[in-house]
């Protein structure tokens, strides 16, 4: 929103699913199998995500550098959308609109789908 200049509401979401009620639990890698554990620890890996790490470096460092630079700005920013978020999140759940069908409001959201502004 910062960089676009584009209206916080504009990047406001509601989760579609939540994988947090009926998640699947990984194993953690110690806990894999030896032929897992051997190729996530190898060089062959390392090799093959290479660019991987080099983006995300590069991304998170940038990422840095911009907060930095616009950090008073950023950081109210970011208060206000987590507020918004939070928001958003109670006027316009699916367990306020239960009852009607799995319709959440016929000016916000359905399932997946969002087409208005209203519950914000």
């Amino acid at each position: 929103s910062f960089l676009l200049r584009i209206p916080l509401v504009d990047v406001l979401y509601l989760k579609a699913k939540d994988s947090t009620t009926r998640m699947v639990a990984h194993p953690p890698l110690a806990a894999e199998d030896f032929a897992v554990r051997s190729y996530a620890t190898s060089a062959a890996f390392n090799r093959s995500n290479a660019l991987d790490y080099t983006l995300y470096a590069a991304a998170s460092a940038e990422f840095d550098r911009r907060w930095r630079l616009n950090k008073e700005e950023l950081d109210a920013c970011l208060k206000a959308f987590q507020e918004m978020v939070a928001s958003t999140k109670i006027k316009c759940s699916p367990d306020k609109f239960s009852g009607n069908g799995g319709l959440y409001s016929k000016k916000a959201y359905w399932r997946d789908n969002g087409y208005g502004y209203q519950c914000h």
